[in-house]
């Protein structure tokens, strides 16, 4: 035991110094191709996307839609970037889309497009040939938030310092443990009663150990890895569709995988839709497979083709369709649109995510709502966002906050153990910031002494702040080079964005930034309050990976709004987690001097809930009762459904929905009650005591309960019908058109319309601050300005 123990010693000695020879070399040709990464970013999406494939079907184009109740959406202009000409003749009918192409338009769809191919970097990339999956992921990544968002960066200090880890103690210390962890495996697969799967047993102890320090915190097998890689990079080779499987009255899974959505320009165009059930993919039967192994055999490289067989509702005979699959992008932008009349020019933008390609597809989105004039106001829509990478976040926050102001700031340790290589000023690689600052942002390091055993550590703690810097393109004729000064939507344009409890971490540096600067108005509910950061670290050559947290981040006005502190469990796996108290959130100021606090997620300046959504909606949506009862409808419709979907009527009528109550009865489905699992406590307390008698009692509260439940269909008749029509509507046409048609009825969206067109409510919200904002634009070099008359970047040409 003894000797093995000195081999180990001996072979884990020589494998940390391979490490830091390999990181040290890595290192300068890492930081080497950085600079080349950049500068081939539009010229490798150019060279790997056909202009007109990429951009196909990006045309503006107009959907007829009801009247709002109050008057606040009288108008739809479907999104720039929806759904592709449908070949359908009935649909042609309905969108009116141009015939020029988006290479061809002139005025602001040429900035939009030269916005787009500057942003979009490291560009699209195909997914490896041989693993027919999204690319890996560079030996260096990080990431910003829950979401599974990662980012590149070049391997600098933070590599090295990993290699050499801190002191000899605590490397003695490490190897230890590590002899110890191995040891229990080792013991486990040869004593223990049962086979063990080594690989299951050593992820538990991962997660377990990483689980105690903060939610976010945690290991990622391979496939996980794959999934965050796909997330943050936007794209993979495949089809284009979204499955699951679904589960039986008894929560069962059924054998057979469903698709739960259709990507346009993608698998909806092919003819799958939401409902179609995958019954063998070229010619092998998928009965029992699990969702993840049928995606990966739906997955593979651009270009090759890939046989589905599938049933449909109300078809008899199984249906066959080849798909060819290509690069399929995930848009971070899924609907842009006008709201009210023409003559309004209130746009509309959904932000769902923040991959690389974020920002380049949201100002792609404004220049082309601003194609034919300039927005008078545009409404942000960050409800759900759940955030992704910082770097994007901050491209993003430069196209409205101007120039040279603050964006965000990160704070978080570093450690060093005074290696040559670690010591002197922090540069930027160094910093374990999510992306490499410009010049004309500020990273500081402050130095501490700690005594650790027979050594001392050097503590560091990192702080870089981020500024709106200039962005650098050429105009589309390739000839004349320009500089769009930050920010792209003018400053006269009034902004409003919506958050809700479901906004998180990247999208809140986003609010946040947009709030400090008094820039727009934050409209909805309290954020979700995630100000961590975190970093990803890939784990030997196996492709798993580790990620934690390294720091946080502050708004422009010096606030934090993270909302928890989490402590690990005493004796369970976990933490514990702790809300900051109010009455220990600290005060700050927006720029026009209005308070704003930290600890609690960004606060909208006008609050407006969203309607509750009824238990029975929530029992209804929970045992997928409204995708059950959509078969049944399109059963009943395949001749006339896509019809009724493209029309302005309500498809869930009262006839409809009077048939869906009694489809909901004979399913003989129990719908619970907020009380039902109290009940059955109380229900097991009574036979365990015998006290039996009260039993009868305590059923027929359940079904009272029960009966109180159902009668919300009378009560809530408003919110699930909405629900319920676009259960109905997803099964015949796009998405977008289904995300365009649900903002009808949205009650924050219409808030946000009305204080976006009555100019004196905004102005009294904001505060005014005018002469600091003249002074900050006076204090701009002339000489920076692309054309000395333009106010903004879309002036340059022409509207």
């Amino acid at each position: 035991s003894k000797s093995l123990s000195i081999q180990r010693n001996k072979e884990t000695t020589a494998a940390a110094q391979l490490i830091q020879l390999r990181v040290k070399a890595t290192s300068k040709m890492s930081i080497a191709m950085s600079t080349c990464t950049k500068a081939a970013g539009a010229l490798a999406l150019l060279a790997l996307l056909d202009p007109a494939e990429a951009f196909h079907g990006l045309s503006a184009a107009r959907l007829a839609a009801p009247q709002a109740r109050r008057g606040g959406l009288q108008h739809l202009r479907a999104a720039p970037v929806c759904a592709p000409p449908r070949r359908s003749p009935s649909l042609l009918t309905m969108m009116a889309f141009e015939d020029k192409t988006v290479l061809q338009r002139a005025g602001h769809s040429m900035a939009s497009l030269a916005v787009f191919l500057s942003l979009v970097m490291p560009a699209y990339i195909a997914p490896a040939r041989v693993a027919a999956q999204a690319p890996s992921a560079p030996a260096s990544e990080k990431k910003l938030d829950g979401g599974a968002k990662v980012e590149k960066q070049p391997l600098g200090k933070r590599g090295i310092e990993k290699a050499s880890l801190s002191t000899d103690e605590s490397v003695k210390k490490i190897q230890e443990k590590a002899e110890l962890f191995g040891e229990i495996l080792a013991d486990l697969q040869d004593l223990y009663v049962d086979p063990v799967d080594l690989d299951k047993l050593a992820e538990t102890g991962f997660q377990a150990m990483l689980n105690s320090l903060d939610p976010y915190t945690e290991f990622e097998n391979v496939e996980a890895a794959k999934v965050m890689r796909t997330q943050t990079i936007g794209n993979y080779g495949g089809v284009g569709l979204v499955i699951s499987k679904n589960k039986d009255s008894k929560g069962a899974d059924l054998p057979y995988i469903t698709v739960v959505n259709a990507f346009e320009g993608y698998a909806f165009d092919a003819g799958m839709r939401v409902g179609d059930t995958l019954v063998a993919i070229d010619d092998k039967d998928v009965k029992d497979i699990s969702t993840g192994d049928v995606s990966a055999m739906l997955k593979g490289e651009p270009g090759s083709k890939v046989q589905l067989n599938y049933k449909r509702p109300g078809l008899p005979d199984v249906q066959k369709a080849e798909l060819t699959r290509k690069i399929v992008l995930l848009r971070d932008v899924p609907l842009g649109m006008t709201l009210g009349k023409d003559e309004d020019r209130v746009g509309y933008v959904k932000l769902q995510g923040f991959s690389t390609s974020a920002a380049a597809e949201l100002a792609y989105v404004i220049g082309q709502l601003q194609a034919e004039s300039p927005l008078k106001a545009l409404v942000l829509d960050l409800r759900g966002n759940p955030g992704g990478l910082l770097s994007s976040a901050i491209k993003v926050s430069e196209l409205f906050i101007n120039e040279g102001e603050k964006i965000v700031t990160t704070r978080g340790r570093t450690i060093s153990t005074g290696d040559p290589l670690n010591s002197g000023t922090a540069t930027a690689t160094a910093a374990p910031a999510q992306v490499v600052p410009s010049p004309k942002d500020k990273t500081s390091e402050t130095k501490t002494a700690v005594a650790e055993g027979a050594a001392v550590m050097k503590r560091s703690t990192f702080e870089t702040t981020y500024n709106s810097d200039p962005i650098a393109m050429r105009i589309p004729n390739g000839q004349q080079e320009v500089v769009f000064h930050p920010p792209l939507l003018k400053k006269d344009t009034k902004l409003v964005v919506l958050v809700n409890r479901g906004t998180a971490s990247a999208a809140e540096i986003v609010s946040g930034a947009i709030q400090d600067h008094d820039r727009g108005i934050i409209l909805g509910e309290t954020t979700y309050g995630k100000g961590l950061v975190q970093q990803l670290q890939r784990l030997g050559q196996g492709g798993q990976q580790i990620k934690f947290t390294i720091g946080k981040y502050y708004t422009p006005s010096g606030r934090c709004i993270q909302s928890k502190a989490y402590t690990a469990k005493k004796g369970e796996l976990g933490t514990d987690e702790v809300k900051v108290k109010d009455q220990d959130r600290k005060e700050f100021f927006t720029d026009s001097g209005r308070k704003v606090r930290d600890g609690g997620g960004i606060e909208p300046d006008i609050a407006k809930k969203d309607p509750q959504v009824g238990q029975l909606e929530r029992e209804l949506d929970r045992k997928d009762l409204f995708f059950e009862y959509a078969n049944k409808y399109e059963a009943a419709h395949l001749v006339d459904g896509e019809v009724l979907a493209k029309q302005q009527a309500l498809m869930a009528t009262d006839e409809v929905y009077a048939d869906f109550q009694q489809w909901v009865v004979k399913q003989t489905i129990d719908v619970e009650s907020p009380f039902d699992k109290s009940l059955d406590i109380m229900k097991t307390a009574l036979e365990e005591t015998g006290y039996t008698a009260a039993l009868g009692e305590v059923q027929t509260l359940k079904v009272k309960l029960q009966s109180l439940t159902q009668e919300e269909f009378k009560k809530d008749a408003t919110s699930i019908k909405r629900r319920l029509d676009l259960a109905l509507r997803s099964r015949f046409v796009p998405e977008s058109i289904v995300t365009s048609v649900a903002l009808y009825g949205d009650v924050q969206v219409d808030e946000a319309f009305q204080v976006a067109t009555d100019p004196s409510k905004y102005v009294s919200i904001l505060g005014a601050n005018k002469a600091a904002s003249k002074q900050q634009v006076a204090a701009i070099d002339p000489k920076n300005k692309m054309v000395d008359k333009a106010e903004g970047a879309w002036d340059v040409f022409g509207n």
